[in-house]
């Protein structure tokens, strides 16, 4: 399985050409989107009209992600 990866200023066209090259979904990477994890429903949203398969993910600091552990709550 290949997974493309939609980080920093991506948009659903990213998500297009990455399947069109041969991925098999798509993760979001909310922690190091451009605008942060608030952005990132808009995105994913935005995916899934595409019918493409997304899933989305926070990496916190401890695992080599981009986000503090205090700095998203759910």
């Amino acid at each position: 399985m290949i997974v493309g990866v939609l980080a920093g200023r991506a948009t659903a066209a990213d998500a297009r050409r990455a399947i069109r090259i041969g991925a098999d979904l798509i993760e979001i990477r909310a922690d190091l989107l451009a605008g942060g994890p608030r952005r990132a429903g808009g995105l994913l949203r935005a995916v899934r009209r595409e019918g493409i398969p997304v899933i989305l993910t926070i990496r916190w600091n401890q695992e080599a992600g981009g986000a503090p552990a205090a700095a998203v709550t759910f």
